[in-house]
This record gives structure tokens, sequence and C-alpha cells, in this order.
């Protein structure tokens, strides 16, 4: 039974429940933000001075009934326990479909599930994980069955891939390896700045200046992928060591390098 709550709001309540309208309304660029706004409302009554239930307060106001709006409060609650139990600077669910997969899982499971999810997803052409919410309800059947993720599958050697979908030279596949860490360090910091936005839209983040921080992060991440392995250099054609102004020896060039080659350089860059 709902504790007894005069059903007219003091003038901090209604200035609060403005402010939570707003962010559903428009919803702040994030799902997370528009479930906890959710949520406040729901947990503290804001809508009795004009509605007798929350279902019918959000129907009326937002378009959507309860049950949807429980399903975005849940998944804020999920992306809130990774933030703070979760392994450091893992990626992050960036769309409720995502983190829905998670809701009904206990809080440790939820993590688990989550980091298997990203370790065994395949990635795009920008170092990043895709994963879908297929994928992640298979990593939670993989470990409420069998109480722990296994591990991913190892590569196979000599079959990586290069950003043009190239298999990559024999020669080249300890550079491509070790250039790995370079895609790493871009998740690791896109999860940072998403933490980081979340620290932002709680009490006391009006004092963090968000888009300078928003820049500064997307500084470091642009910094980071103008280094990464792009494709095989076509003028040595990947005779690392040897004398080649085009890729200074390396063997290999990143995207810079390929955006400034000629039409006849490309040319034998055809994936093969």
């Amino acid at each position: 039974m709902e504790s007894e709550l005069s059903t007219e709001l003091s003038i901090a309540e209604a200035e609060r429940l403005d402010d939570l309208v707003q962010v559903v309304e428009q919803g702040m660029a994030t799902f997370i933000q528009v479930g906890r706004a959710l949520g406040e409302i729901q947990q503290s009554r804001l809508y009795r001075e004009t509605h007798d239930t929350f279902d019918v307060f959000c129907t009326q106001r937002f378009g959507f009934g309860a049950s949807r709006a429980r399903q975005l409060i849940g998944v804020s609650g999920v992306v809130d326990n990774l933030v703070e139990n979760g392994k450091p600077l893992q990626p992050l669910p960036v769309n409720s479909a995502q983190a829905a997969m998670l809701v009904k899982c206990p809080a440790d499971v939820a993590i688990k599930a989550w980091e298997h999810a990203v370790n065994t997803a395949d990635v795009n052409t920008d170092g990043e994980p895709i994963i879908t919410a297929k994928h992640v309800k298979g990593a939670v059947e993989s470990v409420m069955g069998n109480g722990a993720p296994p591990p991913p599958p190892p590569p196979v050697p000599g079959r990586s891939k290069d950003r043009l979908g190239r298999i990559v030279e024999p020669a080249l596949e300890g550079p491509y390896k070790e250039n790995a860490s370079l895609v790493d360090a871009v998740r690791k910091l896109q999860s940072a700045k998403a933490a980081a936005l979340m620290v932002a839209d709680r009490t006391g983040g009006e004092w963090v200046e968000t888009p300078e921080m928003t820049r500064l992060f997307e500084l470091l991440e642009s910094t980071l992928k103008f280094a990464w392995y792009h494709t095989t250099c076509p003028d040595c054609r990947g005779d690392v060591g040897k004398d080649c102004e085009t890729c200074n020896g390396y063997g290999y060039i990143n995207r810079s390098t390929y955006n400034r080659l000629t039409d006849e350089q490309r040319s034998w860059l055809n994936p093969l």
C-alpha cells in the first residue's frame, strides 16, 4: 500500500516534477536518464497531484504505459549496476534493447553476462563491439546455464582482416596484433566517457563542465584512432623494415595515409 502523502505537491516537488518530465519528453540523449527520471517520479509519487496512478500519468503525459516505464527504469538500473560494480572501463550498453536482456538477472549474473557479451562480440571497422540484444540474451543463457561464461574462441592465426577487409599478410600479423592494444584503449576511453557523463547527470554534476569534458574525450579518441592499423602499405607491400617513404618501414599505414593514396596505389589494395 502506498504511503499517505498529500496530493498537493510542494513548490520543490512541483519544480522537480517539471525537470523530470522534461527529461523524459526530450529524451536527454540517453535512455539511462529517462529511466532515472521515471524512477524518481514513481518512487516519490510526483504524479499524485494530477493523476491517481503512475500508469495513467505515463499514458496521458508521455503516450506509453507503466509497463514501458518500468522497463526503462529497469534498464537504467542495469547500467548503474555495471558502472558501480562491473569490470572497470568496459563498454556499457548503448541502447535499452541491450540492457533489457539483463533486467531480470541478479546483479552479479548481469555483470558476468555483459562481460561475456562484450568479450565474444564481433567488432566493426572502428574496433567497436557489435552487441545486439540477441547476443546479450545468448550471453545470459550461457552464464545462467553454465555458471560461468566460456572463454571467447581463439583467433585463427594468419586470418586476421584489416579495415579494408584484406587478409593481413603473415609478416604483419605481429604488428597487427600489437596494434590491437590501441583498439582496446579506445574502448576503455569510450567506457570512461560514458561513466563520466553519468556522473555529470547525478547530484553535484552541475559542477562538471560537460562540453569541455566531452571535447577532451573526443580529442583523445581521435588521437588514438589516428594510429590504428588500417591496411598494408601498397608501396613496400608489407615489407617491414624496408626504406619506404609511405609507411616509414612499418609495413602498414593508418587511415590518414590511406586517404592520401593515389588511385594507382589503391588499385593494389583491392580486397583479397
